[in-house]
């Protein structure tokens, strides 16, 4: 159902937004960084589309948030 893909899909942003959590801090690796943020964004591309497929609002601080991550991941 949308519901469970929902939930499993923002499951998956919040563990990869620990990961990068966990990355940034000491002794933290730029590489291993970037990969983790890669994810993230990966990850909150993923939700974004299914909240637009099931015709839900996409919340305007995921939409923000995703923004900025797009431009610190291209970098």
């Amino acid at each position: 159902s949308g519901r469970a893909l929902l939930a499993e899909l923002h499951e998956a942003m919040a563990t990869a937004q620990a990961e990068v959590a966990a990355q940034r801090r000491p002794p933290s690796d730029a590489n291993l960084l970037a990969i983790a943020r890669s994810h993230h964004v990966l990850a909150m591309i993923a939700y974004e589309e299914a909240l637009t497929s099931l015709h839900l609002p996409v919340p305007p601080r995921l939409r923000d948030d995703l923004r900025l991550l797009r431009r610190v991941v291209r970098n």
